[in-house]
């Protein structure tokens, strides 16, 4: 795969993540996305924010079939010296935080059940 063909691969599955999220791109969020030389708008850093984080959930809905793909485009585009490739760096860093609330309330749940055996489990086994 080379650098044009990682781009047909990956670009699109952002693209449809953004479709699913129903977080249309703007026309410089797309510029940003799709071009190597991007005259940057002044606020660029909401741009860059959001397109790292839709790269990152984009590479958590695929299929495991295009894992292998994914990674190969992600490391031919990532060392190419982009600004693509400084946004996928950036979506490596990205933090699902539905996933840190899932985390932390299961954590909860088991201190909590924990806590409630050892008080009252003397009672059922005596």
């Amino acid at each position: 795969m080379d650098a044009d063909q990682a781009r047909e691969f990956l670009i699109p599955r952002v693209l449809a993540q953004a479709e699913r999220e129903r977080a249309p791109l703007s026309t410089a969020e797309l510029q940003i996305l799709m071009f190597e030389d991007v005259d940057l708008p002044d606020n660029s850093a909401i741009y860059e924010a959001k397109l790292a984080s839709l790269i990152s959930r984009a590479s958590q809905q695929l299929p495991a079939t295009d894992l292998d793909a994914w990674s190969e485009a992600f490391d031919i585009l990532e060392s190419e010296g982009t600004y693509l490739s400084l946004l996928l760096i950036a979506s490596r860093s990205v933090v699902d935080w539905k996933r840190v609330r899932r985390i932390a309330f299961c954590a909860i749940l088991i201190v909590i059940a924990v806590n409630y055996l050892t008080r009252y489990a003397s009672r059922w086994i005596d």
